[in-house]
């Protein structure tokens, strides 16, 4: 559906961005805007996992201690700050490590849009292990990848995971 809404020729997007005056979109050429275009994508099909996370932290915060800030004089930024941002932190920090491990996998997005190319210019690391394992059937270089994937996934989740190991070893 992306493919053929921002498609340069007869896509609604691009004719729309035409019509402004804008130009159009030169995604299938442009490993640029090809990358922003399978980001847009990205952020438009994970949103609403990351936005229910936030929301079903934002309904935990007690509404005794926001009207017990009000009423001791705190604005509405200082409830934010110190109250209502203090206890969503954790479920912060999951939406944010849930956000880069998808961003590490993203394969989906750029494979639809491009299969990588031109020139394998757009290529993902996701991409690039679909290719060598199942057309170049290269399964050592495809495993190293996996493995590089993996641990970049580990390295950005450790601090996160770190964070929320002291925030439970402290207790209530």
């Amino acid at each position: 559906m992306w493919r053929y809404m921002f498609e340069p020729d007869v896509g609604m997007v691009s004719q729309g961005l035409a019509r402004l005056g804008l130009g159009q979109l030169d995604w299938s050429t442009n490993p640029v805007e090809t990358l922003l275009l399978a980001g847009t994508i990205a952020i438009w099909h994970h949103l609403p996992f990351t936005f229910l996370i936030l929301y079903s932290a934002l309904t935990t915060v007690p509404k005794e201690l926001l009207e017990a800030s009000e009423i001791d004089g705190a604005t509405a930024w200082q409830q934010f700050r110190h109250i209502t941002l203090r206890l969503i932190m954790p479920a912060i920090l999951i939406a944010v490590l849930f956000r880069y491990i998808f961003a590490i996998r993203t394969f989906a997005e750029v494979w639809l849009l491009t299969e990588g190319g031109p020139a394998r210019l757009s290529e993902v690391l996701a991409i690039y292990l679909y290719r060598e394992t199942f057309k170049y059937h290269e399964f050592g270089m495809a495993s190293a990848t996996g493995f590089v994937m993996l641990a970049m996934s580990l390295v950005i989740a450790l601090p996160y995971l770190k964070q929320m190991y002291r925030e439970a070893a402290r207790g209530p």
